[in-house]
């Protein structure tokens, strides 16, 4: 149990096949059983209990149970197990790539700062032969004052080779970490099982190559292996000048093409939580059939030619209303066929900061166990950290250890320096509450709970009234092993992992999710609009530039919300209409049919 519960740590081929030999391990078990009749709560309940039970725990329940419970847990596990291999290879793949990127330029600058030296001494001679020809003087003579001889050649020769290497392409040096990548690679290709809609048949074909070449020891790859998924800047690597097939190559782009298909979902992950087949997210035709005799929230018609007539006109009516009041629009105008908007200037008046600072020196100072006290007494949030195990609230007792262990947890101080720092709270306790009461699950109820409260209150309605909000994310440094944690140059060389959260106009936050700190954050956007639990009715969303993508703009306007993001470079963006950009003179050229 320990060993299964164990982190696989950071991303490498070592950790993919300890991943690989865990699934391996409950493979062999052969937990041939269905669990389609079970709720989906109460499976969570049940795996959110095995992965907290230690063996003795176990064995102090009765068949039924214990077997119960670890069935259901290595089933959910097993799933994980398969989301972890696939990450890890995500990550290695994107890694070679990005040190073959930064190789390529390092080697670049290398080379650029070379030339440019040569370059120096090359003007100098020139100037020098110049000189000697215009006062027909000997030349030999005149170069031997500024360089010599074996200088002068050592620096052509210097030259010739930067200039037989100018490629600037950085995927000719991906075979050097074919190696690397081959410590796991086959294993991948055995151990999961891929599946693939029409367009990636040809990729899932190459995979089936690659896994025969493996099991039979063979080196080439035949001459018949499909390369219509390889991208054109592949082409000259993975064929040699002979129209053979490099094997090293190959290989690298078929895993490369296959992470890509695998996040767009071209190619789905049998056993998989995140990259299941697309139609198992869907409703069936009897559920959707009997789904549309009930109400379904969609702020849409659900007939399709409604839908697209109403889009079509509001587009129409809105772009013609924009073309025709272009000149009139306040900080938005065209000029040399680009849309160009004035950014927004900050209008905080000094004397609103003055009188901020005021009434922040008015707040009385309050120790934060003290305050987290007082906030308990008026919400009781703390009620909502349910047992696990038991389902029993906690006790009056337990209620300075559960603020103990928040504070803890809070600031990051870490459980045991806590401990040390709280007299009559120990280790042991604040460990207990920490593992049994305070999951994702009981955190989100607390949590929507402060805010469904400072919702009720008179002031924030000074602010805002709940209806608007906005997302951003927070990267925070990780010292850990954790598979979440990665580098972002953007932020140095540390290891991280970032905090997306959603604010509301109160100032309440009231969604917060742990994601990639490389992953776009737009792909997050819609659960923290549909999940957050708290009474909040909002209606419009704001993003900076890297909370938007083309399908939150669909999924935003199905649902009902406005989504208003604050986008960089729009001026760069192509926009898109039904019918002829050349229905809208002004707006011709920035419009794309």
């Amino acid at each position: 149990m320990s060993w299964l519960n164990t982190s696989p740590g950071y991303a490498s081929p070592d950790a993919f096949l300890k991943v690989i030999k865990k699934l391996e391990f409950i493979k062999n078990i052969d937990l041939k059983i269905n669990l389609n009749a079970i709720p989906q709560n109460r499976l969570k309940q049940l795996t959110k209990l095995g992965s907290n039970y230690n063996p003795f725990s176990f064995r102090r329940f009765d068949k039924e149970k214990r077997y119960a419970i670890l069935v259901v847990y290595l089933l959910d596990l097993s799933q994980n197990l398969i989301d972890q291999a696939i990450e890890i290879n995500d990550r290695q793949i994107s890694r070679q790539l990005s040190k073959s990127k930064k190789t390529q330029d390092e080697k670049q600058k290398k080379d650029n700062k070379v030339m440019r030296e040569n370059l120096g001494n090359f003007i100098e001679v020139g100037e020098v032969l110049l000189t000697a020809h215009d006062k027909n003087l000997d030349f030999s003579s005149e170069i031997e004052k500024i360089i010599s001889w074996d200088e002068l050649r050592n620096n052509v020769s210097k030259a010739k080779v930067i200039l037989e290497s100018t490629d600037s392409d950085y995927l000719k040096l991906l075979v050097k970490r074919f190696s690397y990548l081959r410590r796991y690679i086959p294993t991948l290709l055995t151990s999961i099982n891929f599946k693939s809609n029409q367009s990636a048949r040809p990729l899932l074909h190459a995979v089936e190559i690659l896994k025969e070449l493996n099991e039979t020891g063979k080196r080439t790859v035949p001459a018949g292996a499909p390369t219509d998924f390889i991208q054109k800047n592949w082409l000259k690597y993975v064929f040699d000048e002979e129209g053979n097939i490099d094997r090293r190559y190959y290989e690298i782009a078929v895993i490369t093409e296959l992470k890509n298909s695998i996040r767009s979902g071209d190619i789905s992950v049998t056993g998989s939580k995140k990259h299941k087949d697309f139609n198992e997210y869907l409703f069936s035709k009897r559920e959707w059939s009997e789904l549309c005799k009930s109400e379904i929230e969609l702020a849409v018609s659900l007939s399709f030619d409604e839908f697209w007539e109403e889009r079509t006109r509001t587009l129409h009516s809105k772009l013609q209303r924009t073309v025709d009041n272009i000149d009139e629009l306040k900080d938005v105008f065209m000029e040399d066929g680009t849309l160009h908007i004035h950014r927004l200037e900050k209008n905080t008046p000094k004397e609103a900061k003055s009188f901020s600072s005021l009434l922040y020196s008015m707040i009385p100072r309050i120790n934060l166990t003290d305050l987290l006290m007082e906030v308990s007494q008026w919400t009781d949030f703390d009620n909502h950290f349910i047992h696990s195990s038991t389902g029993k609230m906690p006790h009056p007792e337990e209620k300075p250890v559960i603020m103990a262990a928040l504070i803890a947890m809070g600031t990051n101080i870490g459980l045991q320096k806590m401990a040390d720092a709280t007299p009559g709270i120990s280790y042991r306790q604040m460990v207990n509450v920490a593992q049994w009461r305070m999951d994702e699950d009981t955190m989100k109820l607390a949590q929507s709970t402060l805010v469904n409260f400072h919702n009720q209150l008179h002031l924030p309605f000074l602010w805002g009234d709940g209806t608007t909000s906005s997302s951003d994310g927070m990267r925070v440094p990780i010292g850990v092993s954790a598979l979440n944690a990665d580098y972002n140059p953007h932020y140095g060389m540390g290891r991280g992992a970032t905090f997306y959260r959603f604010t509301s106009d109160q100032f309440s936050s009231f969604y917060t999710k742990v994601i990639n700190t490389n992953a776009r954050d737009a792909i997050h956007v819609i659960d923290g609009l549909l999940h957050h639990d708290t009474n909040l009715n909002i209606e419009e969303h704001y993003t900076d530039t890297a909370g938007y993508t083309d399908q939150v703009f669909g999924l935003t306007h199905l649902l009902g919300f406005r989504f208003a993001p604050r986008l960089r470079d729009i001026s760069d963006a192509k926009l898109y209409v039904i019918g002829k950009p050349s229905d809208y003179l002004k707006f011709k050229i920035i419009l794309k049919e």
